[in-house]
């Protein structure tokens, strides 16, 4: 599912000389488990990065999701080739 982009920054307040649109390149996608009386499966989280293309193996279990989401974006960023490129 996608926001169509004038909703996606509808709202947003921007600062000088910062721009008014962003782009998206990472998502940390987490589905709590359970959701629905015919599918029973634990919490799971996976990290995406639109920049590289890596995704991240799918995480299971309330501790381990905990945990990822803590983490995920952080220790991807360190390694992203896409970043290392850039030299950002």
């Amino acid at each position: 599912m996608s926001l169509p982009q004038s909703a996606a920054t509808a709202g947003v307040p921007t600062a000088p000389g910062r721009p008014a649109q962003a782009r998206v390149v990472a998502n940390l996608v987490v589905d709590f488990g359970n959701h629905r009386d015919y599918e029973n499966h634990p919490a799971r989280a996976r990290y995406l990065c639109d920049r590289c293309g890596y995704r991240s193996d799918i995480v299971t279990g309330p501790a381990a999701v905990a945990a990822f989401t803590a983490t995920a974006r952080d220790t991807h960023r360190s390694v992203c080739p896409a970043l290392q490129e850039n030299h950002q």
